[in-house]
């Protein structure tokens, strides 16, 4: 009986340690190989943060309690949104999917198609603080 308990618990943290993978992003919310463009095409303070504010800012901004991505202050909001990308898959970033209204957002579809392309562009140039 107690082999079996050792067996199994051996088993729960392999499991537990092959969760892990070899996409590990550091907690930044980008994984390592993601190389900037030498110029990139988009930028967060210019282009990426007033979209945000515009669309997100009502439910996502200073005043309420969900994360801050919509935010007045560009780096407040940076630093809530950089958690919700994924350079290496940047259409299936939290931040596309849900402001387009997709994985049970309330708030429903609040992203234009133009906004949506562009705030991916920004994501796969590697969503730099720029």
């Amino acid at each position: 009986m107690t082999r079996s308990l050792w067996v199994v618990a051996a088993a729960a943290l392999g499991l537990g340690l092959a969760a892990c993978g070899d996409d590990d992003d550091g907690g930044n919310g980008q994984p390592a190989a993601c190389t900037p463009p030498a110029t990139a095409t988009v930028r967060f303070a210019a282009d990426v943060h007033p979209i945000l504010t515009a669309s997100c800012g009502t439910c996502h901004g200073d005043a309420g309690t969900l994360s801050k991505f919509g935010s007045a202050t560009d780096q407040t909001s940076y630093d809530a949104v950089k958690a919700k990308v994924s350079t290496a898959t940047p259409a299936q970033s939290r931040l596309l999917v849900k402001g387009n209204g997709g994985d049970g957002h309330v708030g429903g579809d609040r992203l234009s198609d133009a906004d949506s392309a562009r705030i991916q562009t920004w994501i796969a140039e590697c969503a730099q603080d720029n």
